[in-house]
């Protein structure tokens, strides 16, 4: 796998998971990276969830869950991605996105 930039990795992770909360009939235009991973505002599911972390490992060739304590949030899930991959970084963080219940 190429290097991928810290806002290429958020971007991708937020397409994953908004491209499922669309399909559940969900309107977040935006993720916001300190949301639990199954906060209720999205919508989705342990099956959706299970979705996108093999999706996950499907383009990047390894697993954001192989650590003793799994991610509690996105952005916790995107750090131990970028873990994985070997790549530190200096960037900000994924942008936080509107808080749940905020307008989008």
């Amino acid at each position: 796998m190429a290097s991928v930039t810290e806002p290429e990795l958020c971007a991708q992770i937020e397409n994953l998971v908004l491209g499922i909360h669309r399909r559940n009939r969900g309107s977040l235009t935006k993720l916001d990276f300190n949301l639990p991973l199954l906060a209720p505002v999205l919508g989705l599911d342990s099956l959706d969830l299970a979705e996108i972390v093999v999706e996950i490992e499907r383009r990047f060739g390894v697993s954001p869950l192989e650590s003793l304590r799994p991610p509690r949030t996105w952005l916790e899930l995107r750090q131990r991605l970028q873990d994985a991959l070997g790549q530190a970084t200096n960037e900000p963080a994924c942008s936080p996105g509107p808080r749940a219940g905020s307008p989008t």
